[in-house]
């Protein structure tokens, strides 16, 4: 163990266990990983009868804030988090040391998923902590850092996490649509935008696998966006809710530099700022509403 720990951790050339990494040199950091799942911390050795052998004799576990041993001892409570299951909370949480001390908001959902308060989905709870320091504010230049801690998701598993893909999906139409807008200079649009990062308050599904089926209504949910359309090799009534065929778009704004705001959600709409702030996209070969 001595051996491992000299030769591995205390004098590598290139990682020194005693300080924390520093932030990347890119403009935005994500960290996204999974927390409070019974997280294997510290172990316990005495010396074995053979010379110069081990033997495990305890291991220690963090779990939603308690810290015990597979013997029932219970040694501490710490912060009220855990690790993902296989890294411990002390690790995954090194992240918020990029964060700095200025423009950090924190957000967790599910507030109201979609539209519809009613709805009830089961889903895990993740929290959002996102800063930003600007660069060059003439061209909207900035270094945005988030963390997202995914409640109760393993490890392995975050990649693959409904919730993952759909946050995942938002910030990156988000990011797309301000670098839009950026570029063409619609410089009143932009300073609706509150926020560097998706708006956390409401969810529109977007793509099939965001419907489900409703069987207290026996009808699909969120019926303004999704429809039951049963295709051949569907297994479950979910797979048959699937995204209505989008209508053409019509502006409702005049068109601005190419974008404009259009009346409802329709083919190649984005939620520039949220779907309470209306559907925009491209004013190519769309007609404007007066």
């Amino acid at each position: 163990v001595r051996t491992i720990l000299n030769n591995w951790y205390y004098t590598d050339p290139l990682f020194n266990p005693y300080e924390l990494w520093e932030r990347p040199p890119i403009r935005h950091v994500y960290c996204v990983y999974g927390i409070n799942k019974p997280t294997e911390t510290a172990y316990q050795f005495t010396t074995g009868t053979a010379p110069e052998t081990w033997d495990l004799t305890e291991v220690f576990y963090e779990d939603s804030g308690k810290f015990y041993s597979d013997k029932g001892r219970l040694k501490s409570t710490s912060n009220g988090k855990s690790g993902d299951g296989t890294v411990p909370y002390y690790s995954l949480s090194s992240c918020h040391n990029w964060l700095g001390d200025r423009n950090v908001t924190v957000t967790r959902i599910p507030q109201r998923l979609y539209d519809e308060a009613a709805q009830e989905i089961k889903e895990p709870a993740v929290t959002f902590y996102e800063s930003y320091r600007i660069l060059d504010e003439d061209d909207h230049q900035e270094e945005m850092t988030a963390i997202w801690e995914m409640d109760g998701v393993d490890h392995r598993l975050v990649l693959q996490n409904p919730v993952f893909l759909r946050e995942i999906r938002e910030e990156i139409t988000f990011q797309e649509q301000r670098l839009t807008l950026m570029s063409q200079k619609i410089q009143d649009i932009l300073e609706q935008q509150r926020s560097l990062f998706a708006p956390k308050g409401s969810r529109v599904p977007q793509i099939d696998a965001d419907c489900s089926w409703n069987y207290l209504d026996a009808t699909c949910r969120w019926p303004q966006y999704c429809e039951y359309n049963y295709n051949i090799g569907d297994l479950t009534l979910d797979q048959s809710c699937r995204i209505k065929s989008k209508n053409s778009c019509k502006c409702k704004s005049p068109c601005v530099s190419g974008v404009c705001q259009y009346e409802n959600f329709c083919s190649g709409a984005i939620t520039a700022f949220g779907s309470k702030n209306g559907w925009w996209g491209p004013c190519v070969a769309v007609s404007y509403t007066h």
